[in-house]
């Protein structure tokens, strides 16, 4: 039995978290914190998780926890992971793994050191539709790749209690929306991507609305493009090759009415996706992983750096570009 601490009362928890292991035998939601215990206990109480640690460093020195799962804004993953995996623990992060390069070095330094695995939870990279993706790309299904589009627009209230609206807790649209659609660029088109353009709407220090044009080692054009104040939802990840296309709606959360469309020499499909969630893939791998005694991988170590270091050079590019002063 895996049992898992939550390091946070957070919204995703329930979907990325407690609901897949809810449907297996072999994992349990086995305590929560957060900094407000009243905030703990209530979240406690909804979802039926039993205890209660009473702070942070209280639930890494539990002997009854395995798999820490960390859903704190952005700025605390880098500390909190490293204390987790110092503790004993593996880690399942949600991502961005941190705030930077460098403190993704540092979790993995520390994983190193501890001989515990942890994992960024780009849980949408587990689902067999993806993998479908990353095989006809590698197959040249549909030729040469010439042009890759990824969007993720999302509306996000704009309040006081909303961390994506606060840069300094890791907010803003590439670190929250953007980064699937940069990980998906990088998974299907390896490193390094060459930044060509990149332009922000900036509101309040937050990159709000970002698109950005970049281009493979193999000279594959890419356009990234994520939103937190566009209104219409948009999940969108387009693949454009020497003999046709590959669209694929809904790429992050293909269970939530994903579509997958594929064009090869004027001949259209549409191959089936399952419907079993990507957080259920995810978890699958990640107690696969434990159960073999699995220690952190240099493979998984290096997607989580480059991830990071490709969205810091965007970022930087658009705050160069507008000179951190656009604003809505």
């Amino acid at each position: 039995m895996i049992r898992v601490g939550l390091l946070g009362a957070s919204a995703i928890a329930p979907t990325a978290i407690m609901e897949p292991a809810s449907r297996r035998s072999d994992v349990i939601v086995q305590a929560v914190v957060a900094r407000d215990r009243v905030r703990a206990e209530q979240y406690a109480l909804q979802h039926s998780i039993a205890q209660v640690a009473d702070n942070y460093a209280a639930m890494l020195a539990r002997d009854d926890i395995d798999l820490i799962y960390v859903s704190l804004p952005a700025s605390e993953h880098a500390a909190w992971s490293i204390a987790a995996l110092r503790a004993g623990k593996a880690v399942l992060c949600e991502k961005p793994l941190a705030m930077s390069g460098d403190e993704v070095r540092q979790i993995y330094a520390a994983a190193s050191a501890a001989r515990r695995p942890v994992w960024e939870a780009f849980h949408y990279g587990f689902h067999p539709a993806m993998q479908q993706v990353r095989t006809l790309c590698r197959d040249r299904a549909f030729g040469d790749l010439l042009h890759l589009e990824a969007r993720f627009d999302v509306a996000i209230a704009r309040t006081a209690a909303e961390i994506r609206w606060r840069r300094e807790l890791g907010g803003g649209a590439l670190m929250d929306l953007g980064c699937y659609a940069v990980h998906a660029a990088r998974t299907l088109l390896g490193d390094p991507l060459a930044v060509e353009t990149s332009q922000a709407t900036f509101v309040d220090g937050v990159d709000a609305r970002l698109e950005a044009a970049l281009r493979s080692r193999d000279g594959v054009t890419v356009k990234l493009s994520c939103s937190m104040i566009d209104a219409e939802f948009a999940c969108n990840l387009t693949l454009h090759g020497s003999r046709g296309e590959l669209s694929f709606d809904g790429f992050v959360c293909p269970q939530w009415e994903g579509r997958l469309q594929l064009t090869i020499d004027g001949r259209t499909e549409q191959p089936p996706i399952d419907p079993r969630p990507t957080y259920d893939w995810q978890l699958d791998h990640v107690v696969q992983q434990l159960q073999s005694g699995v220690q952190t991988s240099s493979e998984t170590a290096a997607d989580s750096y480059e991830n990071m270091r490709a969205i810091e050079t965007i970022l930087r590019a658009a705050q160069d570009a507008t000179g951190r002063v656009n604003s809505v």
